[in-house]
């Protein structure tokens, strides 16, 4: 990753100009054999790496410069990187005889001193105690020339180590010339050394970033960390090592990306003990299921994809601006998300967990072609409860909808379920409603309601007379659902006037008998089968 920018969307190539001296890279790590300015090697980035990022140029006004790096020797004033002016312009090559203009740069060994650097600016020096020669070193520089108008920090292996005002403005900075391993005097010394990684942001890393990247490594810097769950449920900022990059296992610092999948040794119920930021959430799990719960929540502006046949079940109160993509698998929870969320092909929505529950999605939702939309409900005590997806800002409604009647009373015709709470009517609508174990229903998008339809009359069998009872049977009634016989002397009384004779239950498969006393001196009597 030698010359690469990150925070931006571009990637910047370098040069090795030598005029005699040794460079070796190695796939991993570049070596300098450092020495004079006249004939030893560097690196040559492109022009307006810093300038570029000022406001004046319509940058974002913060810079952060990233190195992993062992100096060697003590050339004097061997410089990590340098970016800037000289008197001689734009130089192209090893040699030539100059001194800086402007510039900024940071001296792995001032003066030839290794036990002292120097951030460097045209203005002025500023000598730090340090002992980063010979040392395998993780150095960070950040300068804001925005919030913090010239404020310049560093940082070795996670740990500040100075904070310093400049007067020196980033458009000031003239930088035709950026530099990995040399000065813009050509007096000074190039660097000797290995460089492994060095990066350039367009923003300023927080404390907790480079102490994040310094755990990390170069390998795995800006990379993916994985859920590993070891240690404890908690996924918490800086505190404990649930996580692996690679073999090792590491602490979750905000904005490096995450990932949940099937590789993890402990735990897959994920307490979230505060707001955490990631770079980018992944969870892409067949074999187990993931609960993420507490009293945090997933923050910041990235989204979350979901893959795998697995289940992940948010029930926090998340507030990621990014949108949930949901290519695989179950998503759903009783959790709140401010993002958009979208179910793919052939995945599936399933708001609540276990029992009944509401998922709030405070932003639109899309339903693909070919998803599936689960959901319960019950009618138990002549209440309805379902699940729900409540917040919504607009709603795209295709695929299946598969409702679950979870309690024990049957669904009557009729009753309406509240599925969806959307501020505007929804768009298209699913393509099936299916109701389990029995039923059938219409769902309008308009509402987001659910309606069970009436079910078919019973069908009576022919009556039978048994000792002195008329026996009436039937099948095809609601399994397990109620129903009345009434009965009148005359056929074309109005229903309300036939009074009850009897009630009963629907068996499990949906059948029915009644015994009922004939009156020897009565010349008829009618009999009808109510079931709602």
């Amino acid at each position: 990753d030698t010359g690469s920018a990150h925070g931006t969307t571009n990637q910047v190539n370098g040069i090795i100009r030598n005029n005699g001296g040794t460079a070796t890279f190695t796939g991993s790590q570049l070596t300098l054999s450092g020495g004079s300015s006249a004939s030893a090697p560097y690196v040559d980035f492109t022009n307006a790496l810093i300038s570029v990022l000022s406001t004046n140029h319509g940058g974002s006004g913060q810079l952060t410069v990233e190195a992993w790096l062992t100096p060697q020797g003590a050339g004097t004033w061997a410089r990590v990187f340098e970016c800037g002016s000289t008197t001689a312009g734009k130089v192209t090559g090893p040699g030539g005889s100059f001194t800086g203009v402007n510039y900024v740069g940071l001296a792995a060994t001032p003066a030839g001193n290794q036990n002292q650097s120097a951030v460097d600016f045209a203005s002025g020096n500023y000598f730090l105690a340090s002992a980063v020669t010979g040392n395998s070193t993780h150095l960070a520089l950040t300068w804001d020339d925005v919030t913090n108008t010239g404020i310049v920090k560093l940082y070795e292996n996670g740990v500040q180590v100075a904070s310093l005002a400049t007067s020196t403005r980033m458009a000031s900075i003239n930088d035709v010339n950026n530099w990995l391993g040399r000065s813009s005097f050509s007096s000074d010394a190039n660097l000797q050394g290995g460089v492994t990684e060095f990066r350039i942001y367009n923003r300023i890393l927080s404390p907790a970033e480079v102490l994040n990247d310094y755990q990390l490594g170069p390998a795995f810097a800006g990379s993916v960390i994985k859920w590993n769950g070891q240690l404890s449920q908690n996924w918490d900022v800086n505190t404990t090592s649930n996580w692996r990059a690679g073999a090792a296992s590491v602490k979750y610092q905000n904005g490096v990306a995450v990932q949940f999948d099937d590789t993890l040794s402990g735990v897959t119920n994920v307490i979230i003990t505060t707001t955490v930021q990631p770079g980018a959430v992944t969870v892409s799990n067949s074999v187990y299921n993931y609960v993420f719960s507490g009293s945090g929540g997933i923050g910041g502006s990235a989204g979350l994809t979901k893959a795998g046949t697995g289940v992940l079940y948010l029930n926090e109160n998340n507030t990621y601006t990014g949108t949930s993509l949901i290519n695989s698998g179950v998503f759903g929870g009783t959790g709140n998300l401010a993002g958009p969320v979208s179910v793919a092909s052939g995945a599936e929505l399933a708001p609540g967990t276990a029992s009944i529950g509401t998922l709030t999605i405070n932003n639109r939702l899309t339903l693909g072609a070919n998803s599936t939309t689960f959901m319960k409900v019950s009618l138990d005590g002549g209440v309805t409860n379902n699940d729900q997806v409540a917040g919504l800002t607009g709603v795209s409604y295709a695929g299946t909808l598969l409702i679950t009647n979870i309690g024990a009373a049957p669904l009557a015709g009729g009753t309406q379920f509240q599925l969806f709470a959307a501020s505007s009517a929804g768009l298209g609508n699913f393509d099936a409603v299916n109701i389990l174990p029995t039923g059938s229903g219409t769902f309008d998008p308009n509402t987001g309601v659910l309606t069970i339809a009436p079910g078919l009359p019973p069908t009576l069998n022919p009556p039978v007379i048994s000792a002195g009872n008329l026996i009436l049977t039937g099948t095809g009634g609601t399994p397990l659902g109620t129903y009345t016989v009434l009965t009148a002397t005359n056929v074309a009384l109005p229903l309300v006037d036939w009074t009850t004779n009897a009630t009963g239950q629907f068996d499990a498969g949906g059948s029915f008998s009644n015994g009922i006393t004939i009156l020897q001196n009565e010349p008829g009597r009618f009999f009808l089968i109510k079931t709602r």
